[in-house]
């Protein structure tokens, strides 16, 4: 008896020190990964605030540069972290990479919404000079003027392709940001959300997508 209770003391030592380990292991892991989200997370902000319009006074050039080196910087985050070795959770290295991916896609489309929009202004600038000039010239009842016309519906045709182009990223943004907001929400029970985007910045985009419908 006393055989099977020694037996029974020992298993539950080192069924303590093995969970202690675990814990500990999963603790340093989830600590290790905290910066690797964090700057992420921060650069998201960041774009946030242009995108709400807060007073950031960063050119749209060098916003859609920040962007595209946002999105590829994310490449090497997930290498960081998957360097970092297995989780002792496969879960959490799922949802913690999910989530930088999340990140990654909200940049790009919020890039590809950014450039339609842009071409969308430069092709209705366009359209307006050549009204000037069909207005100026007659419209086809003229030599000049029929050039000038057809020059206007050619950017007529313009205007119409870049809406259409924009409204599709416009679509394709908020619904990444919808995306990344869910995402948000499952990371946020594995890992501080200290270290995540700003939520409530983030659901105000969302909400502003659903009034753009």
């Amino acid at each position: 008896m006393k055989g099977v209770f020694k037996l029974a003391l020992v298993v539950l030592v080192l069924l303590s020190i093995w969970c202690g380990y675990k814990w500990n292991e999963a603790r340093s892991y989830k600590a290790a990964t905290v910066p690797i989200l964090k700057m992420t997370s921060l650069a998201v902000n960041n774009v946030m605030v242009y995108e709400a319009g807060n007073g950031s006074k960063i050119s749209v050039k060098d916003y859609m540069a920040l962007l595209e080196g946002n999105a590829a910087d994310i490449d090497k985050k997930v290498i960081e972290l998957q360097a970092l070795g297995p989780a002792p959770e496969k879960s959490t290295e799922a949802t913690t990479i999910d989530y930088l991916k999340a990140c990654q896609h909200f940049q790009r489309r919020l890039f590809d919404k950014t450039r339609t929009h842009l071409a969308l202004n430069v092709a209705a600038k366009i359209e307006a000079d050549n009204v000037g000039e069909v207005e100026e010239t007659g419209g086809y009842g003229s030599p000049d003027g029929y050039y000038a016309q057809e020059a206007l519906n050619r950017s007529q045709e313009s205007v119409k392709t870049a809406k259409d182009e924009y409204a599709q990223a416009s679509e394709e943004f908020y619904s990444s940001a919808d995306s990344l907001l869910k995402t948000y929400r499952v990371t946020k029970l594995v890992v501080p959300e200290s270290a995540l985007i700003d939520a409530v910045a983030l659901e105000k985009i969302v909400r502003s997508g659903w009034v753009a419908k």
